[in-house]
């Protein structure tokens, strides 16, 4: 936290006494306290609804009574005085007044027809509200609207609807700091992009109403990320997410007017960017001295005003007729935001004698939350170790309460490395812990030949790139000599060449670079290298240049850096999962190596590369065994195939604890349209866009795969139907990992990306063309009375190029007790859960099989590019209505490529699946003409006729009259779209 400096008052502070005002005794209220306070409002449609003032407040009518009770209500807290300090005139000077003075207005506000009431707050405090803007909100910039421009509280609550998403209250607020460091620090919860905060009571003097702009009027104080500029983009970064979680802090500049028509709101990737983020964790710290008088003055006055400023933005005016449009804070002690985070460092030290082979590794850590008080927070910590990339699930320290800890580790004959993550969290705090970065630390080999201290570390870098399905990296490689025992002179004296290797986890090696020493000789004070590059994936010239030699012979290679430029084809997902570098060279003079035996072949430690990979899947691509085994009920219980959502797609990834990730996204045809957003405590929620919408949270279920050391997450396509595709389309999807750089404090990402996954729209109609029961009546044993009813079901597949139909099954549901058979042959159909009516095809699309009687010439067939199904069912002798669900299935053959993607050797996903449902009602205007099961009519034809009226017995592309002719001498027409 910035200190507050007695230099910003200059030259008048050898005129005036200073004393800063007195801190506000903030209260700080609970969720239970705010729980009990609760209010009314009506909708449109006049409906009175109580809520609570911790509810989310997403209706506009929702959201004015929440303002209106927050305000008005003095069980909540607010501030009670400006705590400006103030200017007054003495003689020829003026004079700092240094209690804190103008107190905040709490009378009645009244405009747009809102009559608002209020007294002042029982306890002085802070309450604080989150706004959500609606990303479709646009302000014209210069010409933002007035109170006056708004004509009546109908237009105001139309403002509201098209630019607030929602208002939510913040609760559990934690008073942090002391003195001048003093405020209160409110968690954030909840997912959304652009937004602003809104605290209780109007801090800043604002003269004239008429100037303000909606819609919180006299009543809040917004603050404001920006510097106050209409239109400025001096706060509008791009990456404010990034720098949340890289544990950086982001300024609230001021008092705003009105955050909405100035666009002075935070925005997760600037005003343009739509994607949201869910932000627990984040928090605001309200301080106490935030509107701390900081402007200077010169001896002079004009008018009876100061006459300058050092920097005229300040929120203060001496005279009682100024208007001062924004209230700029202190700048030493401006509010922020911020997430809680942890930076843990690791260093290890050998312990003891050189021939002991141990080392301690000391791991040291700080608080974001102790950053910003100026002091330290109480807080209690876990400390985990980090394997393979994955945080291991029991921690190896717990209850920690200081920002150390130590152990001691053995020296290995090679070198190897330790990660650590810590976990921890305020004892105050109502949020979960959060981990920190993960920590490495390197312990060298005891191997003479490791022990030259040849030392390579590096940046690493990865770039997907979707189109040609590869990850491009850019790996610098840096070289020193090390503490210790190192390259000297002699050891180089036959001029060797020192050669980078890359391994891959898949066992493959390449040399990748080739350093050739040359001009080394016993009194050389300096040598000669060639740097020559290969296996890249651009070409590039070889580079010349010296390396000196310091007065004890040891070669200074001062991170001395080669890049390794190549390219990994993740179509298959079976590139290497990490990469090894190392270097070696030929020494002109022997080495003994641990045995005592002489060697040449010198060699660096090791450094690792991570690669981030997941396995993903279309959540609507199935194996042969998951179709087979399909169940559908209506009421989602044990459902195989689950019913779909607004669309069929989406993916569903496998995700580690890994808290370099920064997040998993998916693209679909190229556009971002989801991501798998990682957490700072290591969980991960899942937001995805809706057509027509601002982004909305879309949290799924997150497990722990058995027998598996990941989770999985589902990314859902909400979007597919509101967008240009048809049923058949081809939809890409590409699911792509965003990682933090390693030992980097960039907000730059590497992006890791899978094969990509690649489905159809598939489309299924289905309606009733005809529907009859039987003349007869039958009685069952109990004596109650039933008929046979015929429901003729034509279903219509629109099957994609390169998918194959592979089976239909069709699921009667009809009321408890309804259907009854006396007849054995047909008591099967009576459970249409488990045995619903079935169709088999072959590759050649023909039916080959189905599994429900039926009369000869009313077996299911193919008419044109419909099914024609005829159920017969038994049931009570009434009017009756049964539902159909229907489903198909259609699979892409095996040795196939979909539109040249070259498939897993693991992707057996690729079975699609669609459905239709329909509703028939048998009543008494239903055709009675079946006697039994044995006379129920036939398709004898079936014409189409276009808009033309042209006929085939094949259907036209586009709008089709489907004429069809039974053997009863009846007729259906059906217009219908055909591709």
């Amino acid at each position: 936290m910035k200190k507050f400096s007695l230099l910003l008052l200059s030259a008048l502070l050898s005129m005036v006494f200073f004393k800063p005002p007195v801190s506000a005794q903030s209260v700080v209220k609970s969720k239970a306290y705010y729980d009990a306070i609760t209010y009314t409002w009506n909708g449109d449609g006049g409906t009175t609804v109580t809520s609570k003032l911790t509810d989310k407040a997403t209706d506009p009518y929702q959201i004015i009574a929440l303002l209106e009770k927050v305000y008005g209500d003095p069980r909540v807290p607010g501030p009670y005085y400006s705590a400006y300090g103030s200017w007054k005139k003495s003689g020829r000077y003026y004079t700092y007044n240094e209690d804190r003075c103008d107190e905040v207005y709490y009378g009645p506000v009244t405009t747009n027809g809102w009559n608002v009431t209020a007294t002042k707050p029982d306890e002085e405090g802070y309450t604080v509200l989150l706004v959500a803007v609606k990303n479709g909100f646009n302000p014209d910039l210069n010409n933002p609207r007035y109170v006056s421009q708004i004509a009546n509280y109908r237009d105001l609550v139309q403002y509201i609807s098209e630019s607030i998403d929602f208002v939510q209250l913040l609760t559990d607020g934690m008073r942090v700091g002391s003195d001048k460091n003093a405020g209160t620090l409110f968690p954030v919860q909840g997912s959304f992009n652009r937004f602003f905060f809104l605290g209780k009571g109007q801090a800043r003097k604002q003269k004239r109403a008429d100037m303000m702009m909606p819609p919180f009027l006299n009543m809040f104080e917004q603050f404001s990320p920006t510097d106050g500029l209409t239109g400025d983009n001096t706060q509008d970064l791009t990456d404010f997410y990034d720098k949340m979680v890289k544990g950086e802090t982001y300024p609230v500049m001021h008092d705003c007017n009105s955050v909405l028509e100035v666009a002075h709101f935070f925005s997760m990737s600037g005003r343009k960017g739509t994607t949201s983020y869910d932000m627990t964790g984040l928090n605001l710290f309200v301080p106490d001295y935030r509107l701390l008088w900081w402007g200077t003055t010169n001896t002079g006055w004009i008018s009876g005003k100061i006459t300058s400023y050092t920097d005229n933005r300040d929120m203060n005016e001496s005279s009682s007729d100024a208007y001062a449009q924004y209230g700029f804070y202190n700048t030493d002690h401006t509010p922020w935001t911020f997430l809680y985070t942890i930076k843990l460092r690791a260093q290890a030290d050998q312990e003891g004698a050189q021939a002991d082979h141990k080392y301690k590794v000391t791991l040291n850590w700080t608080s974001s939350i102790d950053e910003l008080a100026g002091e330290k927070i109480d807080q209690v910590y876990d400390l985990y170790r980090v394997v393979d990339g994955v945080v291991e699930p029991t921690p190896i320290a717990t209850g920690l309460t200081t920002t150390t800890w130590s152990e001691i580790v053995d020296q290995r004959t090679s070198g190897y490395s330790l990660d650590y993550v810590i976990k921890g969290k305020p004892v105050k705090a109502t949020y979960n812990p959060v981990q920190s970065n993960i920590a490495t630390v390197a312990i060298p080999g005891y191997d003479p030949l490791e022990r030259l201290k040849l030392v390579i570390d590096g940046d690493y870098r990865s770039t997907y790139d979707a189109d040609a399905e590869v990850n491009n990296y850019a790996n610098s490689i840096m070289m020193n000599n090390g503490v210790g025992t190192s390259v000297m002179r002699e050891h180089l004296m036959a001029n060797p060449v020192f050669q980078v290797l890359r391994y891959g986890s898949d066992g493959s090696m390449l040399p990748v670079a080739t350093l050739q020493m040359s001009g080394v000789t016993s009194t050389s004070s300096r040598c000669n290298y060639t740097l020559h590059y290969e296996n890249q994936r651009v070409s590039k010239s070889d580079t010349t240049g010296s390396f000196s030699f310091n007065n004890n012979g040891e070669i200074q290679f001062n991170d001395f850096k080669m890049v390794d430029e190549f390219s990994a084809d993740v179509s298959a997902n079976e590139h290497p999962s990490k990469y090894r570098y190392q270097v070696k060279f030929t020494s002109a003079v022997a080495v003994k190596d641990e045995n005592g035996d002489d060697k040449t072949e010198i060699y660096s430690n090791t450094v690792e590369v991570p690669v981030y990979k997941t396995n993903t899947a279309l959540h609507d691509c199935y194996d042969k065994a998951t179709v087979d085994a399909d169940v559908y009920r209506p009421d989602h219980e044990s459902v195989v195939i689950p019913e779909k959502d607004a669309n069929p797609m989406g993916l569903r990834f496998n995700v580690v604890d890994n808290p370099n990730i920064f997040r998993y996204y998916t693209t679909r045809d190229g556009d971002e349209y989801g991501h798998a957003q990682r957490m700072t405590d290591g969980s991960y929620v899942v937001s995805s866009v809706r057509p027509g919408e601002s982004v909305k949270s879309h949290v799924e279920t997150v497990t722990f795969a058995t027998g598996e050391n990941s989770k999985h997450v589902g990314v859902r396509d909400y979007a597919i139907n509101g967008l240009k595709y048809n049923a058949g389309d081809m939809v890409t999807y590409n699911s792509v990992i965003e990682a933090f750089l390693p030992n980097s404090t960039s907000t730059d990402h590497n992006t890791y990306g899978s094969c990509k996954q690649v489905s159809k729209i598939v489309d299924l109609q289905a309606e009733c063309v005809n529907r009859m029961k039987s003349n007869d009546i039958f009685t069952d044993a109990s004596g109650a009375e039933g008929r046979y009813y015929l429901s003729q079901l034509e279903i219509t597949p629109v099957i994609p190029d390169g998918f194959k139909l592979y089976k239909l099954r069709v699921w009667r549901k009809t009321a408890d007790g309804v259907a009854m058979e006396v007849k054995d042959e047909y008591k099967w159909r009576l459970d249409q859960v488990a045995k619903p009516l079935e169709i088999d095809f072959d590759d050649s699309g023909e039916i080959v099989s189905f599994n429900f009687n039926t009369l000869k010439g009313q077996e299911p067939k193919w008419a044109g590019s419909s099914i024609f199904v005829n159920d017969y069912f038994g049931a009570v002798n009434q009017e009756l209505s049964t539902t159909y669900y229907v489903r198909a299935y259609l699979r892409y053959p095996d040795g196939t490529t979909l539109n040249g993607r070259k498939r897993a050797a693991a992707d057996v996903h690729h079975y699609l699946a669609d459905q239709a449902s329909l509703e028939v009602k048998f009543d008494n205007q239903v055709v009675t003409g079946i006697d039994g099961v044995s006379s129920a009519r036939k398709v004898q034809r079936v014409t189409y006729v276009n808009a033309l009226g042209m006929h085939s017995d094949v259907p036209f592309s586009g709008v089709n009259v489907v004429v069809t002719t039974y053997s009863d001498g009846s007729v259906t027409k059906v217009k219908k779209i055909m591709k």
